[in-house]
């Protein structure tokens, strides 16, 4: 099995008094030995799951109205204002070149 480092952005548009996503932000976690989520929208997870797989598993728990995008992190460059602990996991879980 291939560990994969995936990028999950999410926005939430239904109205929470009408959708639970309680069971979406379990799903992301329950497919991911380690994930990170430092950014209300935001999550990175490491898995073995392919990009459409994961979104095929997490489209379940989200509204028609919603949005969401998945992508496979690889390697590269990253830049941005996080705190210490949040560029720690980075480093340490992906194959991103952190230079903070």
């Amino acid at each position: 099995m291939v560990n994969r480092i995936l990028l999950i952005i999410h926005e939430m548009r239904a109205n929470p008094m009408e959708f639970n996503y309680l069971f979406f932000y379990t799903a992301i976690k329950a497919g991911a030995p380690s994930w990170w989520h430092y950014m209300s929208n935001v999550w990175i997870i490491k898995t073995t799951e392919t990009a459409r797989a994961c979104e095929c598993r997490l489209m379940k728990y989200i509204s028609s109205v919603d949005n969401l995008f998945i992508i496979e992190i690889r390697d590269g460059d990253v830049g941005g204002w996080l705190p210490g602990d949040a560029w720690k996991w980075i480093s340490d879980n992906t194959p991103l070149k952190v230079k903070h």
